[in-house]
């Protein structure tokens, strides 16, 4: 999986599957959680015309890890995931 530097020097996972140009659906599973994504998942969204965004998050899988953030931080990497998508809405 493909990693994407953030702007505070740590790397995150990101998958991006589906059509190119397709919405996005950008899908924010709970802790712990990679960015591997779910067979029925990818197979719905894709079949409706979308591309399924995953990421792991902050230490898992192979996603730098933050130490001491809250869970209001992945909102940041939230954002930083589209902007290196190239899209502003999901």
């Amino acid at each position: 999986m493909p990693l994407i530097p953030l702007p505070d020097g740590r790397d995150l996972e990101v998958e991006v599957t589906g059509p190119e140009g397709g919405p996005v659906v950008l899908y924010h599973h709970g802790t712990p959680g990679g960015s591997e994504q779910l067979h029925s998942l990818a197979r719905e969204t894709h079949a409706r015309g979308h591309r399924l965004v995953t990421s792991s998050r902050a230490g898992y899988g192979a996603s730098t890890r933050q130490a001491g953030r809250t869970v209001a931080d992945a909102a940041a990497d939230a954002a930083a995931v589209l902007e290196n998508v190239g899209v502003d809405t999901c």
